[in-house]
C-alpha cells in the first residue's frame, strides 16, 4: 500500500534573471524563419528545503538574436524530506510524488505571461511562447542539488 503524503507548496519568489530585447527587431517577422529555444532547470536548495525552477526562452532568426528571457521561481515544498530524496553517494535526486511537472507547468506559464508583457508593441507580440508538452518539458529539465555555500 502506498503511503499517503499531504503535499503543500507555495511560491516563495519570482525573479527575472535576464532579459534582452534586440533594438533591431524587424516590423514583420517571417514565422518560418523564427527559431525558439527553451531552458528549463530545477535546483534543489537542500538546506532551505525549497526548489528553484529556472525557465528561459530565446527567439532568434538565422541572422539575429531577437529576444531572450530567463526567470526563476522558488517554491516552498512541504514535507520536503518525505518528497525529495537526495542520494549524495549516487549523485541522484528522486521524488516520492510527481510534483516536478506541476512546478514546471507553473514556471513555464509564468514565463509565457512575462514574455507577453515584455514584447508588447513589437513584432514578437504576434508570436506568443509556443506550448510545449509536459513530457517534453520534463525531458528537457535538468536537476542540480545546490549545496549550502551556493544558495
Amino acid at each position: 500500500m502506498e503511503q499517503k503524503i499531504k503535499i503543500r507548496f507555495s511560491i516563495d519568489g519570482i525573479e527575472e534573471k535576464s532579459f534582452e530585447l534586440s533594438s533591431s527587431i524587424p516590423h514583420q517577422i517571417d514565422a518560418g524563419s523564427l527559431q525558439v529555444r527553451y531552458l528549463i532547470e530545477t535546483e534543489i536548495l537542500r538546506t532551505q528545503e525549497k526548489a528553484r525552477v529556472m525557465a528561459g526562452v530565446k527567439y532568434s532568426t538565422a541572422e539575429d538574436s531577437l529576444c531572450e528571457l530567463i526567470i526563476s521561481m522558488v517554491f516552498m515544498v512541504e514535507p520536503f524530506a518525505d518528497i525529495i530524496k537526495i542520494d549524495e553517494a549516487k549523485n541522484t535526486v528522486s521524488f516520492t510524488k510527481e510534483i516536478v511537472p506541476t512546478l514546471l507547468n507553473i514556471t513555464f506559464g509564468t514565463l509565457r505571461g512575462v514574455l507577453f508583457e515584455k514584447t508588447k508593441g513589437t513584432a514578437l507580440a504576434g508570436f506568443p511562447l509556443p506550448p510545449v508538452s509536459m513530457p517534453k518539458l520534463v525531458e528537457m529539465n535538468r536537476f542540480r542539488v545546490v549545496m549550502d555555500r551556493e544558495q
